[in-house]
């Protein structure tokens, strides 16, 4: 079960303009991303977080016997740009090397996550390797 934070992203964004008022300032939700449950909902085919009521995802379709694509992952836009995205990808590609799946990434943002973390590369199947 996860737990609900005593403040809402709305309270916290405030909070955060008042802290760092510079414009279009990126908030810093790392407290929040790391006391976060990450939810594997086997039956939909994603991983989820939820934070007060909203949703983040990272989904997946089976492709084959040991083979899934890993292809959206969608951050509500008030919670964005606190890694939230980057924490369910890693957490899903966790997931795959435990479970002796092979990833492709559909996902763009999957694929930049991967290109940027090559210890991810065991696990990645490319188009061209298809």
């Amino acid at each position: 079960m996860y737990q609900r934070f005593p403040v809402s992203v709305k309270d916290l964004s405030i909070a955060c303009q008042l802290l760092r008022p510079e414009p279009f300032a990126r908030y810093d939700f790392s407290g929040i991303v790391c006391a976060m449950k990450i939810e594997h909902v086997e039956h939909e085919q994603r991983f989820l977080v939820r934070v007060n009521d909203t949703e983040a995802e990272l989904t997946y379709q089976a492709v084959s016997p040991g083979l899934v694509d890993y292809n959206h992952t969608w951050v509500p836009p008030e919670l964005r740009g606190g890694g939230i995205a980057g924490r369910l990808v890693k957490h899903a590609l966790d997931h795959a090397r435990r479970e002796g799946w092979n990833v492709r990434p559909g996902c763009s943002f999957v694929e930049a996550f991967i290109s940027r973390h090559p210890e991810y590369q065991d696990v990645t199947v490319r188009e061209d390797s298809r």
